[in-house]
């Protein structure tokens, strides 16, 4: 049995959606195999750009959305903003490399659910966070 708490994949009509947006390459490799690992069911996309998550926030309406601030191009807490716009009731996670109040009060008043320091955060606070929001999704 898997760590993962969680709908089989054929348990729902559509299964959980995270869309991970983070420039470092190895971080963003690194969240899709440990999320994958710990819970196989999900449909997993990455970008590392404000515009691409943008336009995969559009088609897909994920549940969940993990994203850095500094993006490749654009800002995390832009994409914030205009996920908020278009009225996605996704879950929003910021993983960020800065650890200050002011990056933390921004994130939150663009609307993230959870900001998180890249420097303190362990692979089973994100794994909880995640469980989190699938518990959220299932309630509606």
């Amino acid at each position: 049995q898997s760590q993962a708490s969680g709908p089989a994949p054929g348990d729902d009509k559509r299964r959980f959606s995270v869309l991970i947006v983070e420039r470092n390459a190895l971080l963003l490799d690194f969240l899709q195999r440990a999320l994958r690992a710990r819970f196989p069911f999900l449909d997993l996309s990455a970008c590392d750009g404000e515009q691409e998550a943008l336009r995969r926030i559009v088609a897909a309406r994920p549940d969940l959305v993990l994203t850095g601030v500094q993006l490749r191009e654009g800002h995390g807490f832009d994409l914030i903003r205009g996920l908020r716009r278009m009225a996605v009731k996704a879950k929003v996670i910021v993983l960020s490399g800065y650890d200050l109040p002011e990056y933390r009060d921004e994130a939150y008043r663009c609307g993230a659910d959870y900001y998180l320091d890249k420097a303190a955060v362990s692979i089973d606070d994100i794994a909880a966070l995640v469980r989190w929001a699938i518990a959220a999704a299932r309630m509606g």
